[in-house]
């Protein structure tokens, strides 16, 4: 008999790190005949395992200890490193209640090779992040374009993309990290028209930060259904990284998200970004964007050979395997 798995997914299935590390790998199981489901309290005594996804706060402490009561067995999933350091009264508060939590879990799950190295805890097993099957449409794409969803871009400029959430000042993560890169493309523009685009979860702040400069920019909120159309309208995806103890645990959804839908990236690398150096540019942003910009066939090709990559190592079976293995090394 297969032992029966749950998911507590931190947030909904629109925030990355849930879909990824929740409900993809419960989903794919299930397909694949494992016994699993996303966490029901009425069910909660027939577990054999549940898995709390990056949930750790002072209630989930409580849940899990009332299961180990019952014989459940706790595992913990993370995907970014909240035991960080920081002179920050939140950031303390989260760093020990992840580690009240570590104390009673049977086995952890982490992202990368990285965050491993700084989880203290016996078990710790790198489980990558599940395989989105990102599905294009073109008749929801022709609905999109009749409805105005896009902005209009010029055809003969360089069109550029930022995506990701509104990050935080401490550490430093986000849309203060594409700033960051701002005078350099304020350079850029002198020798080549550009554009910028950033998708995010806050139009506020992405304001704030690109008000003053001299290149069109454009901003979309973030949308699971819009957001692959909007992304394959650019030439050029932007994924600036401040390297801290919390960036360089990140995982490589992103940079892979952005190759597979086609569109070529230019990144500061953190170790989840190395196996794709052959498919993508690292740092040394001004050079690199003129590489770019110049040579639409290297970023051609740098698309086909990192999708080709990308699947024949990111598939479901993949995503099927590292979690039954997991789950197998608890139950």
């Amino acid at each position: 008999m297969t032992p029966k798995v749950a998911w507590i997914p931190a947030a909904d299935i629109n925030r990355a790190g849930s879909r990824l590390r929740a409900f993809l790998p419960c989903r794919y199981l299930k397909q694949a005949g494992y016994d699993c489901e996303i966490f029901k309290s009425k069910n909660s005594t027939q577990y054999d395992l549940v898995i709390f996804q990056k949930a750790y706060s002072p209630q989930h402490r409580s849940l899990a200890e009332t299961l180990q009561c019952q014989g459940v067995k706790i595992a913990l999933d993370l995907c970014d490193n909240d035991l960080y350091e920081l002179n920050n009264q939140t950031w303390k508060t989260r760093g020990e209640n992840l580690k009240q939590f570590l104390s009673l879990t049977d086995a952890v799950s982490v992202a990368t090779e990285a965050l491993s190295q700084r989880i203290p805890h016996l078990q710790t097993t790198i489980i990558d992040d599940a395989f989105d099957a990102v599905q294009l449409n073109q008749f929801y794409h022709l609905f999109l374009v009749t409805q105005g969803t896009f902005k209009p871009l010029r055809s003969d400029c360089l069109k550029l993309i930022w995506f990701g959430n509104k990050g935080r000042r401490n550490p430093l993560s986000g849309l203060i990290c594409l700033a960051g890169i701002f005078p350099i493309l304020e350079k850029l523009n002198h020798l080549y028209a550009l554009s910028l685009t950033i998708v995010s979860d806050s139009q506020t702040l992405a304001h704030q930060y690109t008000e003053s400069l001299n290149f069109p920019v454009h901003y979309y909120p973030w949308s699971r259904t819009t957001f692959p159309y909007v992304l394959r309208q650019h030439d050029i995806c932007l994924i600036p990284n401040n390297i801290n103890p919390y960036t360089v645990c990140k995982t490589n959804n992103r940079l892979l998200l952005s190759l597979r839908l086609g569109v070529p990236v230019i990144a500061d690398e953190i170790p989840s970004y190395s196996e794709f150096k052959d498919f993508a540019l690292f740092s040394n942003w001004f050079d690199n964007l003129v590489t770019y910009a110049v040579n639409p066939e290297l970023r051609k090709n740098h698309v086909i050979q990192g999708q080709e990559y990308i699947r024949s190592h990111y598939t479901r079976d993949r995503t099927v395997r590292q979690w039954i293995d997991f789950i197998h090394s608890i139950v």
